[in-house]
């Protein structure tokens, strides 16, 4: 199941609520958090032996100062000292999760991941005379989407770049890639899926009607 959003609980009963990532901070993110697991390893997974490192320590509050508030619209940033003391809670936080055997992606993490849309078909001739070579700059060729999907206005895909999370952005670009096609091939789509589903429902009737199942005339 996908979060909106993170609780931080706190030894005194309060609790910070953390929102998504805006997209222009997921690349700060991992790389503070890349750096902040490499001296983990280097302290042999020992949690509370990173915590009594000063400077990461330092990166950890860097790290939680990326976050929105939840419980404070407008601020950003979270405590961290009071959970100086809690391995367990600093490991699940900012290094990962231990699920039985298993591990997994840390919670700062988990909170921003999520699953894109499919983007429809299309005719594979089509496809190649419409392809664009993106760049090697990932972040470069969203914002290009996003300047071209409001009419070329910078600012405004400059602004929502910096306001709204990776999904967000993703749900945003599908949608308006839909309302841009022709709304009858949309519609021969939709007609196709439905019958799709109705075909993999109903299998038995669909063979006959094929003519692909022959029953025995009887005597």
């Amino acid at each position: 199941m996908v979060k909106a959003y993170e609780t931080i609980a706190y030894p005194d009963g309060r609790i910070a609520l953390i929102g998504r990532l805006p997209r222009s901070r997921l690349g700060p993110l991992e790389a503070m958090l890349r750096h902040l697991q490499t001296r983990w390893l280097e302290y042999s997974r020992f949690t509370h032996l990173l915590t009594k490192d000063e400077a990461c320590w330092e990166l950890m509050g860097a790290i939680a100062a990326l976050f929105p508030r939840y419980d404070r619209p407008g601020e950003w940033g979270f405590e961290i000292e009071p959970l100086r003391q809690n391995p367990s809670e600093i490991e699940s936080l900012f290094l990962l999760q231990m699920n039985g055997d298993q591990a997994a992606a840390c919670r700062l993490i988990e909170l921003n991941h999520f699953e894109p849309l499919p983007r429809p078909p299309q005719d594979e001739e089509e496809a190649l005379d419409l392809a664009i070579t993106p760049s090697d700059d990932v972040n470069a060729d969203l914002l290009a989407n996003l300047t071209a999907g409001l009419d070329d206005r910078f600012s405004e895909a400059w602004a929502a770049y910096t306001t709204l999370s990776a999904e967000e952005l993703d749900r945003y670009l599908f949608t308006l890639n839909q309302l841009r096609r022709d709304p009858e091939e949309r519609k021969q789509e939709n007609l196709a899926q439905d019958y799709a589903a109705w075909k993999e429902e109903n299998q038995e009737t669909y063979r006959e009607a094929m003519g692909m199942k022959f029953r025995r005339p009887e005597d």
